[in-house]
Formats: structure tokens, sequence, C-alpha cells
């Protein structure tokens, strides 16, 4: 059995970055993830100066596909919105193999199945042991499963579902664009051009308000196709990689620790990025 000081369960920038913290302060830090990086990750990909900032990383230093836009429009109620900006986007296929190597911290490719509190230190399916435990898994997370859960449940009304494409194509629209509320959508679409060739698009919206519609997200992909009727559409690109579909729950920022019941239980943070929650039992 291995042991370390703190185990991050999800090699994504959250768990990266938290494992590069505490290895540049000294601590004995690994990553474990059930995916081999770099991974499939499909996203949009929006990237924030500040983000970068909080990351440490500046576009100079960043050696893969990258882009910067200055622009981006907002299509609502048949009105069309142009506002300045300064953002990027990346390919999440390589920000975060990049951020994870850049960790400095060892990463093993192991299927989180099983985490217990034992003799004072969690034991993670008799192959990993630490002092302090750091869920990063996202939406699966185990650890967010096994300590948090119970006490902080994922409301349904706040699931949100998604269908979104990346693929190699030669983009002559260099701005992002997002459609609020498109044939209904209790969401939006977007699309999101990419360095070095390569454009992300996709829609969402929450589950339980297009299910009351009698909405289905797959109706709202094949109307947002039409969209590209002078264009090839992305289902009709050359690369023509699947389309992935997604769930997701958005939770609200709240500490969980302040429920009495979890006080028992120490040591162990769940950390996550964009709309979820960041929660520590302490």
């Amino acid at each position: 059995m291995r042991h370390f000081d703190v185990v991050v369960v999800g090699g994504g920038p959250a768990g990266s970055s938290c494992a590069r913290q505490l290895t540049a302060d000294g601590a004995s830090a690994a990553v474990v993830d059930r995916a081999d990086f770099p991974r499939l990750k499909l996203c949009a990909g929006w990237v924030t100066p500040q983000a970068m900032a909080a990351l440490d990383l500046t576009p100079e230093q960043y050696p893969h596909s990258f882009l910067t836009f200055r622009r981006f429009h907002v299509h609502l109620f048949g009105m069309h919105l142009k506002a300045k900006t300064l953002q990027h986007s990346v390919r999440r296929y390589e920000f975060d193999d990049y951020l994870l190597a850049r960790s400095g911290a060892p990463v093993f490719n192991h299927y989180v199945r099983n985490v217990v509190r034992h003799d004072g230190r969690y034991v993670i399916d008799d192959a990993f042991s630490c002092e302090y435990l750091v869920g990063a898994g996202g939406t699966k997370c185990p650890v967010y499963k096994t300590f948090f859960r119970e006490a902080n449940p994922r409301a349904k009304i706040l699931q949100t579902v998604t269908l979104e494409h990346e693929f190699s194509y030669d983009w002559a629209d260099g701005d992002c664009h997002l459609w609020f509320f498109k044939d209904k959508l209790p969401g939006y679409a977007w699309y999101v051009p990419k360095g070095k060739g390569h454009l992300n698009v996709g829609l969402g919206g929450m589950a339980d308000k297009l299910k009351s519609r009698g909405g289905d997200i797959k109706q709202h992909w094949s109307r947002f196709k039409s969209c590209w009727a002078t264009n090839p559409s992305p289902a009709t690109s050359t690369s023509n990689p699947p389309v992935i579909a997604t769930t997701y729950a958005v939770t609200s920022r709240q500490f969980v620790s302040t429920t009495p019941s979890l006080w028992a239980m120490p040591s162990v943070w769940r950390l996550a990025t964009s709309a979820k929650a960041s929660d520590r039992q302490s």
C-alpha cells in the first residue's frame, strides 16, 4: 500500500492545481484518476484571464492549442448583441494533461471504488492511504459519494443535460457565440472556436424544465444544426467524432461543515470547478 500525506482523487484542473500547490509547499501528494491522461474531455474550454492568473499560467507559457478572442456574440429573442471582451479557449484534452504533468505530483491510473477511515487515515481500495483526502472527481466523485452526498445531496431540479461536439474544422469566425433560450430551450447553445483549427459546439439546459415541457435535448440539437445551413454542419464534418451527451448537477456554494454530524469526519475536502461547490469537513 502506498502512503502519502494527501491523496487527490481526480486529475482535472481543480485536482492538479491542488496537487501542485501541496507539492510546492513540501507535502507528499499524489493524484489518483480513473482515466489515463491525456483523455477525452469535451468542453467549451472557455478560460478567463482570471482563471489563467489563478493557475499561474500565461498564454506565452502554454505550449498547446490556445486562442484569444476579444469579442463575443449573444443571440437572445431575435436580438444579436456584440460585446467586447478578453477571453481564451483551450482544448481540455491538452489543457488538463498539461496541468497534471506540471503539478509535479505522482499520478496513478486507478478506479476508486471504496474509501474508508481506518486508524486515523483514509484508505483507498487497500492500495493507497493518506492523512488528508481531497475529492476532485466531478459529478461522479467517489469522495463526494462517500462523505458528502448524504449531507449535501444534489437537487434533481438543478440537474443539467448537454450535447456537444468537438472536431477539426477550418473555421472563419474566430468569435464566440451564445444563443440563449432558442426554441424554448431552458438553457443556451454555444459556438467556441479553438486554436490550431478546432471547434466546439454544443447546447445544454435544465433537465427538469426540459422534461416538463415535453422537450428532448436531441430535438434541440437537430434544430441547432439547422443553423449551419450555409456551412458544413458539425455532425457532417469529415472527422465525424461522436456527439457526446453528459449530465451535470449544479450545486449551491454551501460549506457542508456547518452540519454538526460531519465534524466526526476530519480532513476531507471536495473541490470542483465551474458551478459546483467546494466543500470541507474539518
